[in-house]
């Protein structure tokens, strides 16, 4: 297994994120896509067979990201892939997921923070309840896919009720 990036920063302003303070924020620092190839070219070669993306915001361009996984299935490598960093769930598109799961995606994480829809505007989340809700049915055609979602409670003044709705959510959304 290797760790790899495709980019730097995130487009989201998300309160509790240091991203924007290392990279600017709103601003994504891309690499090209051959380089990228090249990359894991050269990771094969040494018989590195999983890649995990370390990305804090891998589907920034949904255009992009396309080319970029088609170029990784277009290898015909027995390579395998995940993103831990979390997903922005309103950027999984059935499109971008056809081509995650065609280029060797094995799984990866969501960064839902909260179930609460005023809690996610408080932190100024890029989700909301439904944008989980619909990548789930997104998801849901690839079971063979590995999804967690990261949840975060005990926001600074968050009430119980909030805490509760994060709760549901993720009984709900019923996440590997």
């Amino acid at each position: 297994t290797s760790a790899m990036g495709t980019n730097r920063g995130c487009r989201a302003h998300c309160s509790f994120c240091t991203v924007p303070e290392l990279f600017g924020k709103g601003i994504v620092h891309l690499r090209t896509i051959q380089g990228i190839i090249e990359e894991i070219k050269t990771l094969y070669d040494m018989g590195i067979r999983h890649i995990t993306w370390l990305d804090d915001d891998l589907l920034y361009n949904s255009k992009r990201v396309i080319d970029l996984f088609k170029a990784i299935a277009d290898l015909k490598l027995d390579l395998t892939w995940d993103a831990t960093n979390g997903l922005i769930a309103a950027a999984v598109t059935e499109e971008i997921t056809d081509a995650m799961v065609a280029s060797g995606c094995v799984g990866f994480n969501l960064g839902i923070e909260t179930g609460n829809p005023q809690r996610l505007r408080d932190i100024h989340k890029p989700g909301t309840v439904e944008s989980f809700r619909k990548c789930k049915k997104i998801t849901d055609k690839y079971p063979h896919l590995f999804i967690k979602g990261y949840l975060i409670v005990g926001f600074p003044d968050e009430t119980l009720s909030q805490l509760l709705d994060t709760v549901n959510l993720g009984l709900e959304l019923q996440l590997d």
